[in-house]
C-alpha cells in the first residue's frame, strides 16, 4: 500500500513536469512521510518533509509549517515545526527531518504540513499542503505488542523442539523396542531362558 502512494506521488510528479512546461512558473509539491520503518509508543519517530519544485522557474520565500504533532499526543526530540528556504531551483529539491515520541498508541490520522512560497519577481503567495502518511490513518504500536513481534521468542521456539522431540523419539523407542525383542512379528525368548532349555 505504501508503493502504491509513493508511485501515484511520482507520476504526480512527471504530470505536472509535462503540463507545465510551456508555463514559467514554480510549481511545489510536498511529500511528508516516516523515515523510522516502525511506529511505536515511547520509541523515536523521524519524520520527512519533502519539498520539490516541478515547475520551470524558481520558487522562492519558501516556509513550511507543519502543526500535526500536538503536544498531548507527542513529544518533540529534535528539529522544528517550521523551516525557510530562499530559493527552491526549477527542477530542484529540499527536505527538512525532525524526530518525535508518540505518547499514545492506536489509530492515528497526521495532518498534512503547510508550505507557503512566491514566484520569483512577483508578489502573490502561494499556499500548498502536503500529502499525508498513511492516506487512511497510521498505526501506532504499543511497545509490548511491538516487543512481542519483533522479539526472537526464544521460550516458544524451546517448547517446539521439545514437543517436537518427544514426538520424534517415542515412536523410534517403540521401533527399538519392536526390533530388540521381536523377530518377524514373533516375540523372541531371552537368552536366559534358551541356554536352560538346552
Amino acid at each position: 500500500m505504501k508503493n502504491l502512494f509513493l508511485i501515484a506521488f511520482l507520476l504526480s510528479l512527471v504530470f505536472t513536469s509535462v503540463w507545465c512546461a510551456d508555463v514559467e512558473e514554480p510549481l511545489i509539491l510536498v511529500q511528508k512521510s516516516f523515515v523510522s520503518k516502525d511506529i511505536v509508543k515511547g520509541k523515536q519517530l523521524e519524520v520527512r518533509v519533502k519539498i520539490f519544485n516541478v515547475g520551470t522557474s524558481d520558487a522562492s520565500d519558501i516556509s513550511l509549517l507543519d502543526n500535526d504533532w500536538s503536544a498531548s499526543n507527542f513529544t518533540w526530540v529534535n528539529g522544528s515545526r517550521t523551516a525557510e528556504w530562499e530559493a527552491i531551483p526549477a527542477q530542484g529539491s529540499v527536505n527538512h527531518t525532525y524526530t518525535v515520541i508518540p505518547l499514545i498508541e492506536g489509530e492515528y490520522i497526521p495532518a498534512s504540513a503547510k508550505v507557503t512560497y512566491r514566484q520569483v519577481g512577483k508578489s502573490g503567495i502561494h499556499t500548498v499542503l502536503s500529502s499525508t502518511p498513511g492516506a487512511y490513518g497510521i498505526l501506532i504500536e504499543s511497545l509490548a505488542a511491538f516487543e512481542k513481534r519483533t522479539a526472537t521468542h526464544l521460550k516458544e521456539w524451546g517448547i517446539f523442539l521439545l514437543l517436537s522431540l518427544g514426538s520424534v523419539t517415542l515412536p523410534g523407542l517403540v521401533l527399538f523396542y519392536y526390533q530388540t525383542n521381536f523377530h518377524k512379528g514373533v516375540r523372541k525368548e531371552p537368552k536366559d531362558k534358551l541356554k536352560k532349555s538346552k
